[in-house]
């Protein structure tokens, strides 16, 4: 129960954003004071699926650093090299699962070079057609809102979706954390 959203900016700067909402097993709402979105090298990540995956991403996982000069395509790197040491570190943490003899992770968004990828729970690597991307339960909510917000600049973007998934879906809510993928980050307390 979340929505991670992210938006590309004409320069390559990435913004994403997160809510802080999580739902306990009798449907009750927590409010996480750690933010669902973090930097970690030249990557940007955001988490869906579990605060324990979110903190294994942000506090454990060494991403692989991204060559200079890619022998291959970005994607064939992060399916490989970053899926690989995912992995890796899920098995180590205690955190991968394994479910119809198929071991299984979680979902959540990494950006790096003007590229947002969603990582799903079973590792497969997506992008989308164009520069946005959004997961979680208000993960539909957003990408409408960033659809009808296209032309405007990132952070707006990213920020007009959280509210229209805080609107439309009880599992998100403000606060909100939005991060760049040049060190920004910004905290918003209600919205507008």
């Amino acid at each position: 129960m979340t929505c991670i959203v992210a938006a590309v900016e004409n320069d390559g700067t990435i913004y994403m954003g997160g809510d802080t909402a999580g739902v306990t097993p009798s449907y009750g709402m927590i409010s996480q004071v750690e933010p669902k979105v973090f930097q970690r090298g030249e990557y940007v990540m955001g988490y869906t699926s579990s605060f324990r995956m979110g903190q294994i991403l942000e506090h454990k996982f060494n991403p692989p650093p991204i060559p200079v000069h890619l022998e291959t395509s970005l994607t064939c790197f992060m399916v490989n090299n970053f899926v690989d040491a995912l992995r890796a570190c899920f098995k180590e943490a205690g955190w991968s699962q394994i479910k119809d003899n198929r071991e299984e992770g979680g979902t959540f968004l990494v950006g790096c070079r003007r590229t947002v990828f969603i990582i799903e729970e079973e590792f497969n690597v997506l992008r989308m057609t164009g520069d946005i991307s959004a997961v979680g339960c208000g993960g539909d909510f957003a990408l409408g809102a960033l659809h009808a917000t296209e032309g405007q600049n990132a952070y707006d973007r990213v920020l007009i979706a959280l509210e229209a998934a805080q609107r439309l879906s009880a599992g998100v809510r403000a606060p909100f954390h939005i991060i760049t993928s040049k060190g920004e980050r910004f905290d918003i307390e209600k919205g507008r």
